[in-house]
C-alpha cells in the first residue's frame, strides 16, 4: 500500500540526447524512447540507456501501469473485473521485455527500487528513467550529484504513437 501521495516522473539526460541528435520531443512515444535508447547504445553514450525500478514491490506495478496507460489498457473492463491479460495489457508488458531482451535496460532493473534507479542516473548511467517523485530530494544528496545538472523532467511518453 503506498504511504505517501506521489507520481512517477520521467527524466532524461540532455546531455546524453544532444550527443546523438535526439531532442525532447523525440521522447513523446515509448516507441520515440526505445529509438533514443538504441542510438544511446549504438553510439556508446550509454551501455544500458534505461533504468527502471521493477523490483517484485510496488514500484513495478507503477511503472507497468504507466506503459499499459500509454498503450490504451487499464486494470479493469466496464464491469469493473480485473482484465490485464487482453491486447493492450500484453502489448504493454512485451513492451517492458522487449527493452530488456535489447539490452536497452538496465538487466539490475528487475532488482532496482526506486532509490537505486535515482543514485545510478545521478551518477550519469543512463539516458531516460521512470522514478517516483519522492525520490528527487535523495538525489539531490552530495553523493548522488555527479551529473545532475543534465537532467530534465518530462512527462510520461504516450503509446506506441501517441
Amino acid at each position: 500500500m503506498p504511504w505517501g501521495p506521489s507520481t512517477k516522473l520521467f527524466y532524461y539526460n540532455s546531455a546524453m540526447l544532444k550527443k546523438v541528435g535526439a531532442t525532447p520531443a523525440d521522447l513523446n512515444t515509448w516507441s520515440g524512447v526505445l529509438e533514443v535508447a538504441r542510438k544511446m547504445k549504438q553510439q556508446g553514450v550509454s551501455k544500458y540507456p534505461i533504468s527502471w525500478s521493477w523490483a517484485q514491490a510496488e514500484a513495478l506495478i507503477c511503472d507497468y501501469a504507466q506503459v499499459l496507460g500509454a498503450f490504451g489498457g487499464s486494470f479493469t473492463d466496464d464491469g469493473g473485473k480485473l482484465d490485464v491479460n487482453n491486447a493492450a495489457g500484453v502489448e504493454a508488458l512485451t513492451w517492458m521485455k522487449k527493452t530488456l531482451d535489447e539490452g536497452l535496460s538496465n538487466p539490475g532493473s528487475t532488482t532496482f527500487l526506486e532509490d537505486d534507479v535515482s543514485k545510478s542516473m545521478a551518477q550519469g548511467g543512463h539516458g531516460v528513467l521512470a522514478e517516483l517523485g519522492l525520490d528527487v530530494p535523495r538525489s539531490e544528496r552530495p553523493e548522488h550529484l555527479q551529473d545532475r545538472r543534465r537532467e530534465r523532467r518530462a512527462s510520461h511518453p504516450g503509446g506506441t504513437d501517441g
